[in-house]
């Protein structure tokens, strides 16, 4: 795969402005007619000539930028309410799911546990960029929302830091040795990056209060966006939880409490990011696209179908038994929310980039890259173009937000 140059870009971006069109006028997901649209490009004679996804494109250009636009519009408040169940969602639930995928596989399509597990790890955290895009889409609101996107946001360090884990574990190391990795790498993936990302919004949020030019106030937002993530990257914390952490202290602090920014500032923060993300969702599910036409899913229909069984049944475990350790406290979650959180939680670009990383070549790893992508596609299209109806049938009118 290799990065698509100028001009491919603006093409892409004038099939997304198309595709978007036609979605928002026949009630679809956009994300999924992206996926669909770039599938069919990468089938064209003359297009799609090994572009895709890649991980630099990911990991360097498009996830910092998605990933606070996200938690800049999240609300402290809400969070600090519903600290309890989006914790261990994050924890224990990515564990769990982690857990019940691996196990699935290993004995439903006979892999060996170090390829089972790798594809638990790598599945096992619900993708920020899918989710967010469908709980846009489908106008969900209030705490179902706030659930979905807060644990897809902060699931993502976890389940890096489970990767790492396995890998390590497989590479023979001691038990000791093994055990003192595995703290050293969760404090510093965890607290390095949420700490760097506080830090980086509360000095730009104080430095937004020095000036009073809208235009430098907006600056100094990408400036956080891409130096926490960069930052925290460099020194092996999570960029992904920088990110959120530098994107809610510069939302709530910097901005939305109107001590450190402009009116005019606001709005133009609020509007650009707005226009930064639809441009990055789009590029990646496009790109996304061109990813899966390359995978062999027709070829190993047995991996596919039990990854995503398995994938399915790790998500509703780990939600279940999460909320089942929140039933007796105010913060219960309701079954229907659930049920949402199950059919809302998919898996998207980060799973299928980091699945080519972890295994570029060998067997194992081309069936394990070829059951990601199947899931990927099954979530982001079915479970995206059903994901509305299924919500309105499971609330049988009443709204989402009413969900508390």
């Amino acid at each position: 795969m290799q990065a698509p140059n100028a001009q491919q870009i603006v093409l892409l971006l004038l099939v997304a402005s198309l595709v978007s069109m036609a979605a928002r006028r026949l009630r679809l997901p956009a994300s999924s007619g992206l996926i669909a649209a770039g599938l069919a490009l990468a089938f064209l004679p003359h297009h799609g000539n090994g572009i895709g996804l890649t991980q630099q494109q990911l990991f360097t250009a498009f996830l910092p930028a998605l990933i606070f636009e996200s938690a800049l519009n999240l609300r402290a408040s809400q969070l600090r309410t519903d600290w309890l169940p989006l914790t261990i969602l994050a924890t224990a639930g990515v564990a769990i799911n982690m857990a019940v995928t691996s196990l699935a596989m290993h004995f439903a399509a006979s892999w060996p546990w170090r390829t089972a597990l790798l594809f638990g790890a790598l599945t096992s955290a619900t993708d920020p960029i899918a989710v967010v895009a469908t709980f846009k889409q489908a106008k969900v609101s209030g705490r179902p929302r706030l659930l979905a996107e807060a644990e897809s946001l902060a699931n993502d360090g976890i389940a890096v830091v489970a990767l790492g884990l396995v890998l390590l574990a497989s590479a023979n190391h001691g038990a000791a040795q093994y055990a003192s990795s595995a703290v050293s790498s969760l404090a510093i993936t965890v607290g390095g990056g949420v700490g760097i990302g506080l830090a980086i919004g509360w000095l730009l949020s104080r430095l937004m209060g020095t000036v009073d030019d809208p235009l430098v106030e907006t600056t100094l937002t990408f400036v956080g966006a891409y130096g926490a993530y960069f930052a925290a990257d460099r020194i092996g914390g999570s960029g992904i939880l920088a990110a959120t952490a530098c994107g809610l202290v510069m939302g709530n602090y910097g901005i939305l409490s109107g001590r450190y920014v402009t009116a005019r500032g606001r709005e133009i923060v609020e509007s650009l990011w707005e226009f930064v993300a639809f441009i990055a969702n789009a590029l990646v599910f496009l790109l996304m696209g061109f990813n899966l036409s390359h995978a062999h899913v027709r070829e190993s229909i047995v991996p596919v179908a039990a990854g995503i069984v398995s994938a399915l049944a790790g998500r509703a475990v780990a939600v279940y038994a999460s909320s089942a350790l929140v039933s007796r406290t105010d913060r219960r979650i309701p079954i229907a929310l659930q049920h949402i959180l199950i059919w809302g939680g998919q898996r998207g670009a980060l799973s299928l980039v980091l699945a080519v990383a972890v295994f570029p070549s060998a067997v194992d790893g081309r069936q394990l890259i070829t059951a990601t992508a199947g899931l990927v596609a099954f979530s982001i299209l079915f479970q995206g173009l059903t994901f509305e109806p299924i919500i309105k049938r499971l609330l049988k009118g009443s709204a989402p937000w009413t969900l508390t």
